[in-house]
């Protein structure tokens, strides 16, 4: 076992989520852990004066609840959260754990195998969910090119939807439309209806040279959309494109390689391989931008209620948490080391 001294050298947060009443937040790192905090806790050590001097703090109200060792072989690649349950993606398994009592169980309440060849089962990590919680389905992007749905009811894969010639970064959906995106090493991102399993439509922002930068190579590392927009950035720029038309609509200015981003309020999220996350408006214009404590970024939640929350995590021991979406409050050590 990695001691945690050298845990807090070399701790990479590469995945979070929050419980279905937004009162817990998850961590996923790739020393195969689960860290569980308590969101009410996190809100109660900020005070005034970290809002203009943010500092790394420990202490009894941010100390994890409990440090859950979900795999000895794997990094958690991908946390999501329904009903009473923790839903975990390592290497081709998706696995349920019971949340009671601000405890995740040690045992798995259930396991859902992502097919695989036994050669390839290592190679196949579950690397993002999207949840669609009404149908109680799950939607998982993975190492073999495909998407998976299982329903979380019976555990029976649903629909596979494949077409990516590369690995899946960014998963994305909307159930009223019955749509869901991806975004792949391949360069692509595919628009699918999600009761067909067929791709509806695909952009390759790298064959755009507004959106090329070569020198990063044409991967997508992130996409989101709504009703009529979608947003999506990796080796191309971070970009805004029309749904319907499949037309660019919006270029940022965001310097770096791009791993996250999201719908916030009226704005976009985006961050990666750079010192801060951007705020954009629609129109490209910056808004905000909060420093981030890792050299890159690979995970982020955010909610609005019960306690409003947004937390970074990336290639660091360091966990960025902000309450009011426009400042850094705290710096979490995930691990405190000496």
């Amino acid at each position: 076992m990695v001691n945690n001294k050298l845990k807090s050298y070399y701790t990479v947060a590469v995945s979070q989520t929050i419980s279905s009443d937004g009162k817990h937040l998850f961590v996923g790192t790739n020393f195969g852990e689960i860290l569980l905090f308590s969101i009410e806790n996190l809100t109660k050590d900020i005070t005034d004066e970290s809002l203009s001097a943010p500092e790394t703090k420990i202490g009894s109200n941010t100390e994890p609840l409990q440090i859950f060792q979900a795999s000895d072989k794997s990094q958690i690649y991908s946390l999501s959260f329904f009903n009473d349950f923790l839903i975990v993606g390592t290497n081709a398994e998706i696995t349920g754990y019971s949340f009671k009592g601000q405890q995740i169980s040690s045992k798995k309440a259930w396991e859902v195998r992502i097919p695989s060849s036994p050669e390839n089962a290592e190679l196949n990590e579950i690397n993002c969910f999207w949840l669609d919680r009404d149908a109680g389905n799950l939607y998982a992007g993975c190492g073999d090119n495909n998407i998976y749905n299982v329903s979380l009811e019976d555990g029976k894969i649903l629909r596979t939807f494949n077409g990516h010639t590369n690995y899946i970064h960014s998963v994305d959906g909307n159930a009223k439309s019955a749509q869901i995106v991806s975004a792949s090493e391949d360069g692509s991102v595919r628009v699918w209806d999600a009761r067909s399993r067929k791709s509806s439509s695909k952009i390759e922002p790298y064959k755009k040279d507004q959106l090329a930068r070569p020198e990063f190579g044409k991967w997508q590392g992130t996409v989101a959309f709504n009703n009529d927009w979608l947003i999506c950035g990796g080796g191309p720029r971070f970009s805004m494109w029309h749904l319907r038309s499949n037309e660019v609509t919006q270029v940022f200015d965001f310097p770096e390689k791009i791993h996250i981003c999201g719908f916030l309020d009226d704005q976009v999220l985006v961050g990666g391989d750079y010192k801060t996350v951007r705020q954009y408006n629609f129109n490209g214009d910056l808004v905000t931008e909060l420093p981030v404590s890792s050299p890159s970024i690979y995970s982020a939640v955010w909610q609005s209620s019960p306690h409003k929350l947004l937390c970074f995590g990336g290639s660091s021991n360091i966990l960025d948490v902000c309450t009011n979406f426009n400042y850094r409050d705290i710096c979490l050590k995930l691990h405190p080391g000496n």
